[in-house]
């Protein structure tokens, strides 16, 4: 019975734990966005967002996909996206809440950062469509917005960027219960 119960057992959902907290998309506890009157420190928020790029990043060793135009580098809380085509910038998947100019230009740098793991889950998107038709996703992605929510902070409603983030770990849960169940 132990045997069979450790064969059931899939560590992927243990180890990036998905869900909601009130109308904020988890993983692994960490709530993913800002809303309202409910204060979420910029540390949880990038702690999130290293959990969701390294699941990303695991999703697609596990297919042994690689990306078009990016390359994921998990690194917790300060994880980023460099770019393996033309200019090869370097986006820094976090962000902060100071005010001064040089924080607001590293937020459109995390802008660009959030729109180009957009892309890459879009790429895991119509590969796992492309070998599965039954697969099917609730919002689409388009340039920087998942289903009708755009991921970008910059100048966006703190309700509707989490409403994005919540798009983006629904699709990833989906991805990864494929993934799970496919191999």
């Amino acid at each position: 019975m132990t045997l069979e119960k450790l064969e059931r057992t899939n560590v992927y959902n243990d180890a990036f734990c998905i869900g909601l907290d009130g109308v904020f998309g988890t993983i692994n506890g960490l709530r993913l966005g800002r809303a309202g009157n409910v204060t979420v420190e910029w540390a949880e928020i990038n702690a999130a967002w290293g959990q969701t790029l390294l699941l990303l990043y695991t999703i697609a060793r596990k297919l042994d996909y690689e990306f078009e135009n990016y390359r994921l580098v998990p690194l917790g809380s300060f994880s980023r996206i460099e770019r393996i085509a033309g200019d090869k910038a370097i986006y820094e998947l976090y962000g902060s809440g100071d005010l001064h100019i040089g924080r607001i230009l590293h937020n459109r740098r995390f802008d660009y950062a959030m729109i180009a793991f957009l892309e890459c889950l879009r790429e895991i998107m119509d590969y796992v469509k492309s070998m599965d038709a039954q697969v099917e996703f609730r919002h689409t992605i388009i340039k920087d917005r998942i289903g009708d929510a755009s991921i970008k902070l910059q100048f966006a409603q703190d309700e509707a960027w989490t409403r994005a983030l919540r798009h983006v770990l629904l699709a990833l849960k989906i991805v990864l219960k494929w993934v799970t169940n496919a191999g």
